[in-house]
């Protein structure tokens, strides 16, 4: 924990005061907490109350972020404003983006709160405006814009829009946004908006998600308001609470959690869930009781408010939060209030996806309230709130805890606020702030006294005032010879739990023009395709440019050579001493459901970094050599983690583990420590037919269905013509992106082989076409994403298809050498490799297959046969493997040569996976 001499005192009291205790982080600790006041320069002169802050970051640009709170501009009188930063939050702008209140609520807005989505760089803001009508009564308007370019023109696309007069009307609005990652919907804005919607048609059951599962779209897609309470609240207070918040899982799972009253000073906590995005039918009913969960029933409630040192709190305090690592993972903070005396914050967790909670509160707080919570790509959870100390000065705290708060977690005192400094106003911090993450850092907004006294934030490291000031008074310009008051100014801070010179990420995409900064998560949908993780035949890297996918090369049994590309997040100072990253390579039988293992036994090499380096690949001649068995099929997926003392990857390890059990874990997809590369490059030749397997392994403990989506887009599929599935237990189906394909009643550790058929047409030659699966738990839209793999054909030449024949025959016919002790098998392995090194022409190929064609039934035969009726068999393809060698045309032969060859390795795979188990 890092302790701070500033303040020290007043620190220790006010720990005694809440009862909190220090305790060790694990597995890391805060290296850096940072806090800025938002207010630009331009704005000095200002000192009204900017309370209830709200933040969004990009996640797939995290540098730019968006942020609001009750602020007038100046410059813009009848606008709204929100603040802008394009540097990660140290500076910010006003930006005016819709028209502002006329009547209570000055020229801002009423309430207001922003989120970007996941990748489309579209940001939402849901937020509450007023004005008064003809018949002089205030009138409060409910409405969520999308803006597709805030930083630039920013022009409103209105999603929703409602109105009512006061005080029936929608309150709070507290948006949630993210991109679809993969299943039906990929690459849409999914939106979620809480309100507390009191129009006449809807009370006194007021807890309402909005939901929109295509926000992006233009137009976008129909708003949904999903009714999330089921009991009938008392008519006093004749609503639910103010706050219902919303946390999403990237899987589609979404939770709500609100105040139920009932009465006027009890209410129970519920929580609802959907698992399909917020659209089930009905919707959020997914608990084990369709109404919902109380987590408490009749906590103490005050349905008007109380006060706490002149602060209202008391009916919009609470907070959900979902582990990105774990859908199942939830968190629940809220405040109960009856009175000062009893105004109390509390922790519960819940590891069965809300059905049950802990009985017992993991953290109690007093005196406190606006709880916020998150959960970072490590599974660390962060608490923020503010308390009133024993002095009456109010702080802001953020605690973070490493194991779940099953020991005290280490507290950070962000800022201190003498409540006696504020002249007016009964909700100067207001009834909310915010928390998320940016990967494994905590980020977020709270309102505060703007006292610039470097002792009012005792725990930053870091403070930046971006207005006219000095250490102790304000001023209205930089000329400093003016003074104003203090007043409440909203502030960005983030707690870094890894600084980003010791921050070292293996891009788990590369696309053509773009990288991957080490996001977590990632925001790729097929993050397995395009890794920085890759094999050579020799040791040559390929030399690939930052924006390119590097040049894989499907391993053959013998000597190989694995290559990373490693980033770091910002070069060290000068003089930092070098670091060392060291990368550990895996290597699975290609398919899902099959555990990966160590490639090689040697100690892998660190990468050394230099403090000025961000990015180094392994160069050429430094490749990790590594043996792929002889008795292996060449068809593999690759993994690679990377460790280094500072910045160790989250368990689990890829080493004997099958991604995504023995829970649905997001191991690669959340830490951007790991890659995996789940791709075959087969080469054939263009306008042809051939087909290439995959397994499947049943790695759940019970027999079950085992379903892949067919997760490519559309253009992708037409662009590769005619593809069909097939499996044992399965009809050939084609290839539909976003249908699924099901393999039924799969025994516990059973695998079996997927056939994949694919029609290439000349068009095809020279584009890059991943045909991607991914498992998924279920069929359909409610499927869960597990891992996956993809096929990626390369039309080539009759030639090149030939030498790509030749080299799998060298693999195949070798295992059959190491595995059976056969030497014609290995007499023919080396003819083949002598034909390779010589030269492949058409015409040599043709005549090398008539010589090979009478040993080839011999050669079939050592592979002992299948005792499952419809297992991969050879010998069909090898009938037609002989009636194409005496065509003695090229242009059939090479498909006919392909295919026999696939179906004897998947053959031989499946035989030695039925005696030894997979992953042996």
């Amino acid at each position: 924990m890092k302790i701070n001499s500033k303040n020290l005192p007043a620190r220790a009291l006010a720990l005694a005061f809440l009862g909190l205790a220090s305790s060790a982080l694990s597995p890391g600790t805060a290296q850096k907490i940072t806090v800025v006041d938002m207010i630009p320069n331009s704005l000095s002169n200002e000192f009204s109350e900017q309370s209830e802050p709200n933040l969004a970051v990009d996640p797939a640009s995290p540098s730019k972020m968006a942020a609001s709170a009750f602020i007038t501009n100046p410059d813009k009188p009848n606008l709204a404003s929100i603040f802008l930063s394009t540097n990660g939050g140290l500076a910010w702008s006003l930006k005016p983006i819709l028209p502002g209140s006329t009547s209570f609520c000055a020229t801002s807005f009423c309430d207001v709160t922003l989120r970007f989505a996941g990748t489309s760089g579209k940001l939402y803001v849901s937020a509450l405006t007023a004005k008064t009508n003809s018949s002089t009564q205030d009138v409060m308007t409910f409405q969520t814009n999308r803006f597709d370019d805030v930083f630039g023109n920013a022009t409103p696309v209105l999603l929703e829009q409602r109105s009512g007069v006061v005080p029936d009307v929608p309150d709070q609005p507290y948006v949630q946004a993210t991109t679809t990652l993969g299943g039906e919907g990929t690459e849409f804005d999914r939106v979620f908006v809480g309100v507390n919607d009191a129009l006449p048609a809807n009370a006194p059951q007021t807890a309402t998600v909005d939901v929109n599962g295509n926000a992006g779209a233009t137009p976008p897609g129909t708003t949904l308001q999903q009714h999330v309470e089921a009991a009938m609240p008392p008519a006093s207070p004749g609503r639910d609470g103010s706050a219902i918040r919303t946390a999403f899982h990237s899987s589609g799972v979404v939770y709500a959690a609100f105040y139920s009253p009932v009465s006027d000073t009890k209410a129970n906590i519920v929580v609802v869930r959907d698992d399909h995005w917020g659209v089930s039918v009905p919707p959020f009913s997914d608990l084990v009781g369709a109404s919902g969960v109380s987590v408490v029933a009749g906590t103490p409630y005050s349905a008007g408010g109380t006060k706490l040192a002149k602060q209202r709190v008391g009916r919009s305090q609470i907070s959900i939060a979902v582990d990105p690592n774990d859908p199942k993972s939830v968190w629940l903070a809220w405040g109960d209030a009856s009175g000062p005396a009893s105004i109390t914050l509390h922790l519960r967790h819940s590891k069965d996806s809300g059905n049950t909670w802990s009985d017992k509160d993991l953290w109690t707080l007093g005196y406190a309230t606006n709880p916020a919570l998150a959960v970072n790509s490590l599974g660390q959870v962060g608490l923020l709130y503010q308390a009133i100390d024993q002095v009456g000065l109010w702080e802001t705290r953020i605690e973070i805890s490493g194991d779940g708060f099953a020991t005290p977690p280490v507290p950070f005192l962000l800022s201190i606020t003498d409540s006696s400094s504020i002249a007016s106003g009964v909700n100067f911090i207001g009834d909310y702030l915010h928390l998320m993450t940016d990967g494994k850092d905590f980020v977020g907004v709270f309102s505060a006294l703007n006292d610039p006294s470097p002792s009012k934030f005792p725990d930053a490291d870091s403070l930046v005032f971006q207005r006219a000031h000095d250490n102790a008074k304000l001023y209205k310009d930089n000329n400093l010879s003016s003074s104003i008051p203090f007043s409440i100014d909203p502030f960005f801070f983030r707690v870094e739990m890894v600084s980003p010179d010791n921050d070292f990420f293996v891009r788990d995409w590369t696309d053509a023009g773009s990288h991957d900064p080490g996001l977590e998560p990632s925001t790729h949908a097929v993050f397995y395709e395009t890794s920085d993780v890759w094999n050579r035949a020799d040791n040559l890297s390929g030399s690939p440019a930052t924006s390119q996918t590097p040049p894989h090369q499907d391993p053959l049994p013998g000597q190989n050579f694995a290559f990373v590309r490693v980033g770091r997040k910002a070069q060290a100072t000068a003089g930092a001493p070098n670091v060392d990253v060291t990368p550990h390579f895996y290597y699975a039988d290609f398919g899902v459901g099959l555990p990966y293992k160590d490639a090689g036994v040697a100690a892998p090499l660190p990468i050394t970094f230099a403090p000025n380096q961000k990015e180094l690949t392994l160069p050429d001649g430094q490749g990790y050599e590594w043996t792929l068995p002889e008795e292996h099929s060449s068809h593999i997926c690759m993994g690679v983690e990377l460790d280094t003392p500072a910045d160790p990857f989250a368990s689990p390890s890829l080493k004997n583990h099958v991604p995504g059990w023995p829970t649905l874990d997001t191991a690669v997809l959340y830490d951007n420590n790991k890659a995996q590369r789940n791709v075959i490059y087969p080469k054939m030749k263009a306008k042809s037919k051939s087909h290439y397997y995959a397994l499947v392994g049943n790695a759940a403990p019970v027999t079950r269905n085992v379903c892949l989506r067919l997760d490519s887009p559309v253009s992708v599929a037409t662009q590769l013509g005619p593809v069909s599935i097939e499996a044992c237990g399965n009809a050939p189906m084609p290839y539909r992106p976003a249908a699924s394909f099901c393999l039924p009643q799969m025994k516990a550790g059973e695998v079996r082989a997927v056939k994949v058929t694919i029609d290439l047409p000349q068009s095809a030659a020279g584009l890059d076409l991943p045909l991607a699966f991914t498992e998924v738990t279920q069929p359909g839209p409610s499927g869960k994403p597990r891992d996956g793999f993809a096929i990626s054909p390369r039309g080539v030449t009759v030639e090149d298809a030939a030498v790509a024949n030749l080299q799998l025959q060298v693999a195949v016919f070798g295992r059959l050498a190491a595995l059976y002790g056969d030497p014609l098998a290995k007499a023919w392995k080396e003819m083949t490799e002598d034909l390779l090194d010589s030269g492949v022409t058409a015409t040599n190929y043709v005549a090398f297959l008539e010589r090979l064609r009478p040993y080839l039934n011999r050669l079939t035969d050592l592979v002992p046969r299948s005792t499952e009726p419809c297992a991969p068999s050879p010998y069909g393809d090898l009938d037609r493997l002989f009636g194409a060698i005496q065509s003695g045309d090229a242009d059939t032969i090479t498909p006919a040569h392909n295919d026999y060859l696939q179906t004897l390795d998947i053959a031989i795979t499946l035989s030695q996976i039925a005696v030894n188990g997979p992953g042996a």
